[in-house]
């Protein structure tokens, strides 16, 4: 079931939340379409839990124009204190820049605050090369890669 959050939410207006179970190992359900293109500048964010842990879905840029909308979300799921993991599923994100590597190392530096950690998953290999160059593959763990 996906929906927009509703007046008043916690999160970011225009963010889809999805309570639709999901593969664990990060398949998607059967039927369910993959990322399609979205244009330049834009990104969409989806939310959905697997297990106990959230799954945050990034299509599109994470850049100066966009990266508040996941510092939002990030900042409004790591205040449940018992988030202690979260996994960031980025097979449609297309670009990101300093500015979401500094989200990224926050949420790293949070979670593990608490004993958790971040993990991402579906990095297309130019991302996941940044991640390397940056040293963030070594503070989260980095699934299909």
């Amino acid at each position: 079931m996906n929906s927009q959050p509703p007046p008043g939410s916690i999160f970011p207006s225009g963010c889809k939340i999805s309570m639709t179970a999901s593969d664990p190992t990060g398949s998607s359900a059967a039927g369910t379409p993959g990322p399609t293109a979205l244009p330049p500048g834009e990104l969409h964010i989806t939310i959905r839990m697997e297990t106990t842990e959230p799954v945050v879905v990034l299509e599109g840029e994470l850049d100066l124009e966009t990266a508040p909308k996941l510092q939002s979300v990030l900042g409004t799921i790591l205040e449940e204190p018992s988030t202690t993991n979260v996994t960031l599923d980025m097979e449609g994100l297309e670009f990101i820049d300093s500015t979401g590597l500094r989200i990224l190392v926050d949420a790293v530096s949070r979670l593990g605050d608490r004993g958790g950690k971040l993990a991402v998953r579906g990095a297309r290999p130019a991302t996941l090369k940044v991640l390397e160059i940056c040293g963030l593959t070594q503070t989260m763990r980095v699934i299909g890669a």
